[in-house]
């Protein structure tokens, strides 16, 4: 009888493995006890393979689950606030040598100004000499709508302490000049809302002036009169004209914000992914649009709008009517692509807005006595003016609280390995030691091999190795 010595690997692995069943096998002296448990190590090896296989393809399925929770704090950093006039340049601003920038601009024509007139004694009769050299950056400071203190601008509170046109960063957008409140997060000391509710955030008052609108629908200029006010994390540009809320004179909005924090997942899972943009430092869905605005009008146009980013020239008012212009409404109708992808982190500010009628009879009194503006105006013409020409605002957090909706992964490679453990566990005990005991048995049997390999070449060579002859 052989010696345990002599066992083959096989006999050897299910002697002593740890993996269920294999044993029972081995070891059961009749043969219908080595069936039965045949069957049913390998009805359990089936039903293991089984719900592995179904664990493995739902992984490769790379669904996600949405988890949703509501974040309380103490206090909340304020977002920026971007506010435009939706007129764009003001008439008692414009000279002659800005009406072709004017045109261009709000029109899609180029009508370029004569701005000086001579003798030509060729042609006998007076010249008029046209300007071509126009800067359109200047021209829109200089004839769009500004922020001035106690002209147009007239109150700035923050938590009812009062701000300035110093706390306001001078913008370019498609509304021409606009100005962003808190546009840069100081990390030291950061604006905060500590109390919720309306009067402890942000207070705007503001004159619009409606009697130096330029704009005109009949030549395809804006019909409204009123303010663009955007709510906006601090590392996104402001996109006003798609984004904003429109607040008419005459009305004081109270705009209530609640922040909510996007966080997808990076492909196969999800399809955020945050590319690295030429002109702003984060990936944002609206800074990725804005510079493939750019790089669409510069392709056809050679050249830039002065409100989109970049470092390309900017265009000129032909350039503009003639080509610009159809260009960014071809981007906008899908005729170019922008490959811009979900950002993989979001903030987004949702508003929930309500108006109240402005001013009452009395306010007039209380606001002209408050600029000194008393013996300029009578009470009736105030009030008058007021309903058609300020705007009030109040931004403030409705709830010191915010919402994070989160894009998880349904099965993580963690998870995919422990439900893969727990089946092998379940149904035949198999373990990371069974593995090793694997490894082990095909290290013997491949060792087994070669040693019977071995011995045979070396019997073959006794047997062929030829007799001594004596002469």
């Amino acid at each position: 009888m052989a010696d345990d010595g002599d066992k083959s690997p096989e006999k050897d692995f299910a002697d002593n493995t740890t993996l269920h069943g294999i044993g029972k096998v081995s070891g059961s002296e009749k043969c219908s006890l080595k069936l039965l448990w045949l069957a049913i190590f390998l009805a359990c090896f089936g039903v293991a393979t089984w719900q592995i296989t179904e664990t493995i393809i739902r992984y490769l399925q790379y669904n996600t689950v949405t988890n949703i929770k509501l974040e309380f704090e103490n206090e909340l950093v304020f977002p920026a606030v971007t506010v435009c006039n939706f007129n764009r340049f003001e008439e008692n601003r414009l000279q002659a040598d800005t009406q072709a920038y004017l045109s261009a601009l709000l029109y899609g024509y180029y009508l370029p100004p004569p701005v000086g007139v001579y003798y030509d004694p060729v042609l006998n009769e007076l010249v008029s000499v046209v300007r071509d050299d126009l800067d359109p950056v200047n021209t829109t400071l200089e004839a769009g709508w500004q922020l001035v203190k106690d002209w147009n601008f007239y109150v700035c509170e923050f938590k009812g302490e009062e701000c300035t046109v110093a706390d306001f960063e001078h913008v370019f957008t498609t509304y021409g000049n606009c100005y962003t409140f808190n546009a840069v997060v100081d990390p030291d000391n950061p604006r905060r809302q500590r109390l919720p509710g309306a009067g402890n955030g942000l207070k705007l008052i503001f004159n619009i002036q409606s009697e130096f609108y330029t704009e005109d629908p009949a030549q395809g200029g804006s019909d409204d009169v009123g303010m663009k006010v955007l709510i906006h994390d601090q590392k996104e540009p402001p996109k006003m004209d798609t984004q904003g809320i429109a607040v008419g004179p005459g009305s004081h909005a109270f705009i209530g914000i609640s922040k909510v924090e996007y966080k997808n997942e990076i492909p196969p899972w999800g399809d955020c992914q945050d590319l690295e943009l030429e002109y702003y430092e984060n990936y944002t869905l609206t800074g990725c649009l804005l510079e493939c605005r750019t790089k669409h009008v510069y392709e056809q146009c050679g050249c830039r709008l002065f409100y989109l980013p970049g470092g390309n020239d900017y265009c000129e008012p032909e350039e503009i009517a003639n080509c610009a212009l159809d260009t960014i409404n071809a981007v906008t109708a899908g005729n170019y692509t922008c490959e811009c992808p979900t950002p993989c982190d979001i903030s987004h500010f949702q508003t929930s807005v309500s108006y109240a009628g402005w001013p009452n009879k009395n306010t007039a009194r209380y606001w002209l006595t408050y600029l000194d503006l008393w013996d300029s105006w009578d009470e009736a013409s105030a009030t008058y003016y007021m309903s058609q020409n300020w705007v009030v605002l109040d931004i403030y957090y409705s709830e010191l609280n915010y919402q994070v909706i989160e894009q998880q992964r349904e099965m993580t490679e963690g998870d995919l390995l422990s439900n893969i453990g727990g089946q092998l566990g379940l149904f035949i005990g198999a373990s990371v030691i069974t593995l090793f005991e694997f490894v082990e048995y095909l290290t013997k049997r491949i060792t087994s091999c070669c040693r019977k390999k071995y011995m045979k070449d070396k019997v073959s060579d006794v047997n062929i190795k030829p007799e001594k002859s004596f002469a």
